[in-house]
């Protein structure tokens, strides 16, 4: 694992939240959309809906790369069992609603083609009583480059029916790019495009087509500073063990 790599993981928790309900905002693309419903009675129905998006680093090429981008999980879960809730069970509109949204859940896991027998993530979301139903989950980390794919099988569904995702079901999939080219690693200034890098940073000079730091032994970037890619190297090496490590019990 190179010193980006483990840069990158160390900031997993960090990164920005946002819902991605329904249409998902300007940097993500939806990769699966799934319902189901279950009707055992007029008025007494359930619906799930599973939705899987995936940020994208590059919005021109609109891929997804590993140890930038994220994956984020939508779920609505409804019912018609006010009716019931209130007593009425005939000459009413049985449309579907949000008010025992609550009373619904569903288990995700998400999966990278390495291992097929054990997901990456595993986690459950719950409905909310807001009047449209969506929830969005945490953004996910995507930890490598190949097929990711996401499930999705129903925990709870109230009482208006059970089968619904009653087995664990393929919302979705996508493949993720390779790691993006670090360019601080390399000395070199950010890019206009994503995955490339500009000309070299302060404190670097560029030598057979490498950004080398200057012989001072400044080369930090800013211009300042004792301490030489060796050093920031060793250093994020270290942190990076010691975070990988906690990742992995906590998985």
């Amino acid at each position: 694992m190179n010193t980006w790599e483990i840069t990158k993981l160390m900031n997993a928790e960090s990164k920005r939240v946002f819902r991605a309900v329904t249409t998902g905002p300007s940097d993500a693309v939806k990769f699966g959309d799934k319902s189901e419903s279950d009707k055992p009675t007029t008025n007494c129905n359930t619906k799930h809906e599973v939705q899987g998006f995936r940020t994208i680093a590059d919005k021109a090429g609109k891929k997804s790369h590993a140890l930038t981008d994220q994956i984020i999980v939508d779920f609505r879960g409804r019912d018609t069992d006010e009716w019931i809730w209130m007593g009425i069970t005939e000459g009413y509109d049985t449309g579907y609603n949000t008010i025992m949204s609550e009373s619904h859940a569903t288990d995700i896991k998400i999966y990278h083609e390495s291992d097929d027998n054990n997901p990456v993530y595993s986690f459950q979301m719950q409905g909310v009583n807001d009047g449209r139903g969506w929830v969005s989950s945490q953004p996910y980390l995507i930890t490598k480059a190949g097929k990711w794919t996401l499930k999705a099988k129903s925990a709870r569904t109230g009482s208006c029916g059970q089968d619904v995702f009653d087995d664990w079901t393929t919302i979705g999939s996508f493949t993720a790019q390779e790691p993006l080219d670090d360019c601080y690693f390399q000395g070199r200034e950010e890019g206009a495009n994503v995955g490339e890098c500009g000309e070299c940073l302060s404190g670097y000079t560029e030598v057979d087509g490498e950004c080398q730091a200057d012989s001072s032994g400044s080369g930090d970037g800013a211009g300042g500073g004792s301490a030489t890619m060796d050093d920031t190297t060793m250093y994020a090496i270290g942190g990076g063990v010691l975070l990988l490590a906690l990742l992995l019990k906590r998985r």
